[in-house]
């Protein structure tokens, strides 16, 4: 799961989860590196294919693509669940921000809160 994620940003990742604890919270990695075929798959969905649209990213725009964005499932009662209070995911964008990273949950257009990001990506990508 951590692998084929940027040095810079995995280090930042140990740092955010260990966060997450200090805040009493639980969550498990779901995604990080997203290959540009799955990307483009994840795409479609809800355009050309079933289900709902749950990216605007094509294949290339997106952070997972450069492996150095993450989501996470939160883990209450022992069950990974996405029906959780707003308070559990403050504390997960908290944890976050304490790591110097970007969380999906502070955006305007699509909130993903169980993302989280290096901030400027975008311009460490080009090098």
């Amino acid at each position: 799961m951590y692998a084929n994620l940027d040095p810079v940003f995995r280090a930042r990742l140990r740092v955010f989860e260990s966060e997450l604890l200090k805040r009493n919270i639980r969550a498990e990695p779901t995604s990080g590196y997203r290959s540009m075929e799955a990307q483009a798959a994840l795409y479609a969905q809800g355009r050309t294919a079933p289900g709902r649209i749950v990216t605007k990213a094509k294949p290339g725009q997106s952070s997972h693509n450069f492996g150095m964005a993450m989501d996470y499932v939160p883990v209450v009662g022992g069950h990974r669940t996405y029906n959780v209070k707003w308070k559990w995911w403050l504390k997960m964008g908290l944890a976050a921000r304490a790591a110097e990273l970007a969380w999906g949950g502070w955006w305007l257009r699509l909130q993903d809160r169980p993302h989280v990001e290096l901030p400027g990506w975008k311009k460490r990508n080009r090098r």
